[in-house]
């Protein structure tokens, strides 16, 4: 593949902020952005989900997108905005500072770190370089994820018979660069065991984890290691 020609490809973003920090989200995962609603508390929530609006009859969860990345916690304020996104759990509310723009980024400006959010359980996998500054992408595979340190809310999407005796299914996280998230994506396509993910192909995977080409894992290191644990 000619990668100088790949780079030129341009991906759409939404551009917002919190605080003084720029974050970004690609296009396609953004449904729209709302002005501030009434919230509705959310009994046994974490912290960062603040509760449910009604948007069209459906209730959304609202994460406060400040809580979840540790910056200081303030009070709502009616210049705040909502982004309505879709997530591999479902559709959710992100309470930003202000959705700031759209805009089109070259693919080469796009920097990915492979496996960070798998080993760190981190939301943000990549950054662009624009105009000399940083702005963070948001890794929506991940930002709804446990981040380990307290009792999981909902703990019906933890896998907890994956690798246990009798179970049907082979422990996927034992492999390299596989975490929680990407071994919830593989299951749900018919990927339990090695000897199932050693057989798939490289494109066959990255189809279907449906991820854009700069987030793409080494998922021919997955094959080659669910090869030797079979």
């Amino acid at each position: 593949m000619d990668t100088s020609l790949e780079n030129n490809r341009f991906i759409p973003f939404v551009g917002f902020r919190l605080n003084n920090q720029h974050y970004t989200l690609p296009l396609e995962d953004v449904e729209r952005a709302l002005r501030i609603v009434a919230i509705t508390p959310l009994p046994e929530a974490p912290p960062w989900v603040l509760g449910v609006i009604d948007l069209h009859g459906q209730a959304i969860p609202v994460i406060d997108l400040r809580q979840r990345f540790g910056l200081p916690r303030r009070e709502i304020q009616l210049d705040d905005r909502l982004l309505v996104v879709q997530m591999p759990q479902g559709t959710y509310a992100l309470l930003v500072d202000e959705v700031t723009q759209v805009m089109e980024i070259e693919l080469g400006q796009v920097e990915y770190f492979p496996g960070l959010e798998e080993r760190h359980h981190s939301a943000v996998s990549a950054v662009i370089r624009q105009n000399g500054s940083l702005a963070l992408v948001v890794d929506l595979a991940h930002l709804e994820d446990w981040d380990g340190k307290t009792d999981h809310p909902y703990p019906e999407i933890i896998d907890q018979g994956a690798g246990q005796p009798g179970s049907t299914r082979d422990d996927l996280t034992r492999i390299n660069g596989i975490g929680r998230v990407y071994a919830r994506k593989l299951q749900s396509g018919g990927i339990s065991t090695f000897a199932v993910l050693a057989a798939k192909t490289q494109d066959e995977i990255v189809g279907m984890l449906r991820l854009p080409q700069w987030r793409v894992p080494d998922v021919q290191s997955w094959i080659e290691q669910a090869n030797q644990l079979k």
